[in-house]
This record gives C-alpha cells, sequence and structure tokens, in this order.
C-alpha cells in the first residue's frame, strides 16, 4: 500500500550526496513551504541553520515546539536585520584599500552579502558540513537592496547576488537551501542543483497538496509527485500504492465505546473519518474504474472481521472477480470451519469450484431467472440470514453491484434502480443489519439509495495514490495509506 514519509525518498537520497548543494524550494502561499523546510533540517544530520526573514524566531517555536527538541536548530532572527547594500558597498570600499583586484576576489565578493549569510558561512567548517535554510530569500534580499534608485553606483543587483551566493556556497561545506514567495520560474532554477514546487489544487471542493520533484541533479526521480499533508504542523507524503494490496482478515481494533449504538466498524481511522455503522443503514463506496478493487475491501474487512469476531452473520455478495475459494482462504485462519457455516453465507455469481464440500452450507445459489421468494429477497435465504439475530451487536451485508450486474444477465428486472431501494429498506427495516454497497463511479443502479444512504463514500485514483472522501457525511480529502501489524490501513488527512 502507499506509505507515509516525511520525506519523498528522492529527497532523502539527495540530501545524502555529498556537499555542496543547493535546493530551491517554490510554491504559492499556504503551500507548507516552511513546513517542508523544517522537515528538511530534522532529517540532516549535520549542523543546521534556519536563516528566518519573516516570521519572529518565538513565533516559529510556538508554531514549531519540536524544534527546541534534542540537538537543536540554530534560529537566524533576521526580521529586525537593518544591513543593507550601502552597508555593503562601505565595506568593499575599504577591502579595496587592501586587495588588489577585489572586485575579483571570492573573500571581499562575500562582502557583499547579507551579514546573516556571512554569519552562517563563517560557522561552518570542511570537516562537520551543515545545512542553511533560508526562509524566504525573496523577503532577505528584497529588504537587503532596497530601492533601486538608492543603490550607490556599481553595486551588485539581484541577479548578481543570487550567482555570488551559490559561488561562495560551491566552495564551502553547505547545504543550501532557499525559499522563494515568487512562485514563478527565476534564474536560480538553471543555478540550483535541484528544485522541488509545493502546491494545492481543489477537487470537489476538497484541497488536495501534491509536491513536484521538478530537478533532482544526480538523483534517480522515481516518482516526480507526491501527495502530502501538513496535520498536526508536520510535512508528511505519501508514496504510490503497489499493485498489490494486503487484503487479509485480522482482527480488528477494539471498540473504545461499545455501549455507543450502531455497528464498530472494526478500525479507529473509519470511525474517526466517517462514524459507526448504524444498525439499519446503508453504506455506499463508489469507486473509479482505476482504483483496484483491494481498496474498497481494505475498508470492508475490519467491517467483516469485527461482526465475525461478535459472533454476527455476515452475507458476502461477491463480484464475479472474487471467488468463494479466495474468500473462504481468507476466512479459515479467522474461523473454524464451524463458526463460518454457522455465520457467513456467501453468493456468488457462477457456480464455485474447489469449495470443500463441509463448507459448501455456507454458499448460496445464484437465483434463477423470475425466482424471488415471499419475502421479496432476490437471494433465496439470504434475508432470513441477515435479519436473524446472531448473538452480536448486529449482522452485516457486503454487496457488490458488478455481482448484481451479473445476476441481471439472466433476469434484466432482477435488480433495477426502481426496484432497489425497495429491497434494501426491506432488508434493512427493523433488523439488526447494515449493508455495504461498493459500486463502480456513477453506477446509475444505486444513484436511487444516495437518498437513503447513512454513508456514503467516494474513492478517486490520482498518480498511483486512492483519495478517499465522504458526500455523507462531508468530509475532508484523505489518502489510503498502510497500516501495521494491528491496523489494516490508516486514512491520512490532507490539510
Amino acid at each position: 500500500m502507499s506509505s507515509i514519509f516525511d520525506l519523498p525518498k528522492e529527497i532523502y537520497e539527495f540530501l545524502a550526496k555529498p556537499i555542496p548543494q543547493s535546493l530551491l524550494v517554490r510554491g504559492p502561499p499556504g503551500a507548507g513551504k516552511t513546513t517542508f523546510a523544517l522537515a528538511l533540517l530534522e532529517s540532516y544530520k549535520g549542523p543546521r541553520f534556519y536563516l528566518s526573514s519573516r516570521v519572529l524566531r518565538q513565533e516559529l517555536t510556538n508554531e514549531f515546539p519540536w524544534m527546541t527538541n534534542g540537538p537543536g536548530i540554530r534560529v537566524i532572527d533576521a526580521t529586525d536585520r537593518r544591513d543593507n547594500l550601502r552597508e555593503a558597498a562601505r565595506l568593499q570600499n575599504q577591502a579595496q584599500q587592501l586587495v588588489i583586484d577585489a572586485d575579483r576576489d571570492p573573500t571581499t565578493e562575500a562582502l557583499w552579502l547579507p551579514s546573516p549569510i556571512q554569519e552562517v558561512w563563517s560557522q561552518v567548517t570542511p570537516d562537520v558540513p551543515g545545512i542553511l535554510v533560508v526562509d524566504s530569500w525573496d523577503a532577505l534580499v528584497e529588504r537587503y537592496l532596497g530601492s533601486p534608485s538608492m543603490a550607490p553606483p556599481s553595486t551588485p543587483d539581484r541577479t548578481e547576488l543570487e550567482r555570488m551566493v551559490l559561488d561562495l556556497m560551491s566552495r564551502g561545506a553547505l547545504f543550501l537551501v532557499l525559499v522563494l514567495e515568487q512562485d514563478a520560474q527565476s534564474q536560480l532554477d538553471y543555478l540550483v542543483n535541484a528544485v522541488v514546487h509545493l502546491g494545492w489544487e481543489v477537487h470537489e471542493g476538497r484541497p488536495e497538496r501534491w509536491i513536484h520533484l521538478l530537478k533532482l541533479r544526480g538523483t534517480r526521480i522515481d516518482n516526480a509527485s507526491y501527495p502530502y499533508t501538513l496535520e498536526g504542523g508536520r510535512f508528511q507524503c505519501i508514496s504510490p500504492i503497489p499493485i498489490r494490496l494486503d487484503t487479509s482478515l485480522r482482527p480488528p481494533e477494539p471498540d473504545p465505546s461499545r455501549n455507543e449504538g450502531g455497528l464498530w466498524p472494526g478500525s479507529a481511522e473509519f470511525a474517526r473519518a466517517f462514524g459507526r455503522l448504524p444498525l439499519g443503514g446503508l453504506t455506499i463506496i463508489k469507486k473509479e474504474l482505476q482504483v483496484s478493487a483491494s481498496a474498497p475491501r481494505l475498508l470492508v474487512l475490519p467491517m467483516i472481521a469485527e461482526v465475525l469476531h461478535a459472533g454476527g452473520h455476515v452475507l458476502h455478495v461477491l463480484p464475479p472477480n472474487i471467488s468463494a475459494e479466495t474468500l473462504f482462504a481468507n476466512f479459515l485462519p479467522f474461523l473454524s470451519p464451524e463458526q463460518l457455516l454457522r455465520q457467513v453465507r456467501i453468493q456468488t455469481t457462477t457456480a464455485p469450484r474447489d469449495v470443500p464440500e463441509k463448507l459448501a452450507g455456507a454458499l448460496l445459489p445464484p437465483p434463477t431467472p423470475g425466482e424471488v421468494n415471499s419475502s421479496g429477497s432476490r437471494i433465496p435465504g439470504a434475508l432470513e440470514f441477515l435479519r436473524t439475530p446472531a448473538g452480536g451487536k448486529g449482522n452485516l451485508a457486503i454487496v457488490w453491484v458488478s455481482a448484481l450486474r451479473a445476476m441481471n444477465t439472466t433476469n434484466a428486472t432482477l435488480y433495477t434502480a426502481e426496484n432497489l431501494p425497495s429491497i434494501v429498506l426491506q432488508a434493512t427495516s427493523g433488523a439488526p443489519v447494515h449493508i455495504v454497497f461498493v459500486s463502480p463511479m456513477g453506477d446509475p443502479l444505486v444513484d436511487p439509495l444516495k437518498a437513503i444512504a447513512s454513508i456514503h463514500l467516494q474513492m478517486r485514483s490520482r498518480v498511483g495514490r486512492v483519495f478517499v472522501h465522504g458526500e455523507q457525511p462531508v468530509t475532508p480529502q484523505f489518502v489510503l495509506s498502510d497500516g501495521d501489524q494491528r491496523v489494516a490501513y490508516r486514512l491520512v488527512r490532507i490539510v
């Protein structure tokens, strides 16, 4: 699955390269450039300097208290520095009396640079490489240069200053990070070793944050774009999801509020994001075609595990691409054959193969054309099994809409947009049951169900990641990410 990192792996590799190196960070206001720059500092092993030209030192430590923990980051507060180009010109004139051809001498050329840059340069030694973040370079250099009309004659402009600072750093033991407030390309994009762009865009009213690795000289870029979040004041990016996901059944997470109503979804991540599963209610999970079927299965497996663990009944209406044999293989490490026969029913669209005879009782035969029982169920035996109290807190049905479509090939009126809501209401009304429908995005068969759904989720694929958000309840955007030994998955909130 996706994994959560403080920084993209390519950035970690670039930080480990021999110095000197230079990195440019661009992006619009509010993109998280400062949070990203601090993540760079936190990951660096040598001396760390943060030159702030916009935010006071106290404001930084208040917003990012971790900066004061452990080996510290030296914060150079340049917000009140008053050195300028006039003072630099005076120093140059004094130096010219001592050095022949001073304009070309690297030592005296450094005198043109703002004093905070010189201060850091004086503290870095070749045997202990360090890192300097200038946040922001725009604010520092604009205040330093002042009005062009007031600049002394024969003094460098911004272009020359940028060349000077990079030339100076190229002769030292320093990793230089320049944070820009201007989002447009400049000559710095060509002069530095690396360029990253941070930005955010809005999809269906919900923000998505992306970091784009535009240039990392000498570093292979396997993934040029990563979604990221600033949750909790930390920069965290999400790697792509692999082709195959781990959809094995595992014990549910403990229910912290057993006295609350509804079914515990087996996952604290799901409960925090979307709530519990109301009995007599319905959940719709819609996914884009590009989203693997394994992604919605990750969400529903903890629900299944919770109901089975509590002794409830589970009905699973399988799509053609998931076999009963696969489901049995998932369940048997979790349940004994006797428990499976008592608690599970599986509806398939085709006759299963290689199912042990002792488990055949858990299978429901596909409905034949025109077959509807007196209770209105299109699946004989399913409704009674689902509505029967089973000693747990409730029962659960997982219905794949592609399975209903497959059943409709033998009887076009078996499941329609007109009769499906009434079938669902018959199954759930006054019963200890929750039904989950998994559907392709835009399938008209389930559109009428939105009006009666307690929970309505959408899953979309973007650059190898699965984004999840709630239409009911309305939620922010989440990225589906991997869990660990205890949890099946995590939902990373994008803020």
